[in-house]
């Protein structure tokens, strides 16, 4: 292969990952090594974005093959880096999320039957944007999620999560109810999630909505693996995530019995993170679930995350 074509290859995998999540960047189209510039944008600094940028290709082991001339790479090593391109924009996506998100803890444990540790280290709310009209309250025996309906034509999500590591196999399983559910456009989801702390991996056990009043369940996988979606009646049920080893599944339940939504295996056994959330990409009318139960079962390891300090509202501010 060409210095010039191996090179254009490299130069459109990382402009082509930009632009498929909205990342401000310039890449140079001279011979050589691949040089890129990122623009300041959404409150983080070029500064910034560049240096999560290579800490991430750090991470994939490909940060090195970036300083050669992509002339002298070899299928294999193309391939590998265009992949390492493609993960390290989508997790400079994740840092913009977070860096113009707000997160806090100080939200009472209210579900029934759980560890010690989990009641005492209570729950955390998380919202984007930060001053989103979004609310996630602690009620009685529940958590509610409400969305206020919204005229603005941008991603909101927001929910709560669990603000303690969950170690080795583990099964979650959460019963809600949704209130309120008007999609727009485009669909609304809500979710049973876990993460690790990267946000590397993540998986969930999905309902989305449509305008037309059509509900699915989906299991996905990182983004990167999801189900074929089942129609699902009704504004209850009850969300499934297990890990047994290697394998993760998801599921989901009415009243009937559980339907396995996906498997994915293959995955590190990371540490994770318990959450629940609604997301839409579009404006929506009001939007709202209730988690009823929430039951997490498997190791809380001694060496957990500091807690999540109780962050003023920005919109009260």
């Amino acid at each position: 292969m060409t210095d010039q074509t191996s090179h254009d290859r490299l130069r459109q995998v990382l402009l082509g990952a930009c632009a498929e999540h909205d990342i401000q960047a310039e890449v140079s189209s001279e011979p050589g090594p691949l040089r890129w510039r990122f623009a300041g944008q959404e409150n983080a600094d070029g500064g910034l974005m560049a240096g999560v940028f290579l800490e991430e290709l750090g991470e994939t082991g490909q940060a090195g093959a970036l300083a050669l001339d992509p002339a002298e790479m070899d299928e294999e090593t193309l391939a590998r880096t265009e992949a390492a391109l493609r993960h390290s924009v989508a997790r400079l996506r994740t840092l913009l999320i977070e860096h113009n998100s707000w997160l806090s803890g100080g939200l009472r444990w209210p579900f029934a039957g759980a560890q010690p540790a989990l009641v005492e280290r209570g729950l955390a709310v998380y919202r984007f944007p930060a001053t989103a009209e979004v609310d996630v309250v602690s009620e009685g025996e529940q958590v509610r999620i409400s969305f206020a309906p919204t005229t603005v034509d941008a991603t909101i999500s927001s929910g709560f999560y669990v603000p303690t590591r969950v170690r080795g196999d583990f099964e979650v399983e959460l019963r809600y109810e949704l209130g309120p559910f008007e999609p727009g456009a485009d669909a609304a989801s809500f979710a049973l999630f876990t993460q690790d702390q990267g946000s590397v991996l993540r998986y969930y056990a999905q309902r989305r909505a449509t305008r037309d009043g059509r509900h699915e369940v989906l299991a996905n996988f990182s983004n990167t693996v999801m189900s074929a979606a089942q129609s699902v009646d009704g504004a209850s049920g009850t969300f499934r995530l297990r890990r047994r080893g290697e394998e993760v599944t998801s599921w989901h339940r009415t009243d009937g019995d559980w339907q396995q939504l996906g498997e994915h295996a293959g995955d590190p056994a990371h540490d994770m993170i318990v959450g629940s959330k609604i997301w839409t990409t579009t404006a929506a009318g009001a939007l709202e679930a209730r988690a009823l139960e929430l039951r997490i079962d498997g190791e809380i390891p001694q060496d957990q995350i500091d807690p999540v300090p109780v962050r003023p509202d920005p919109r009260q501010g």
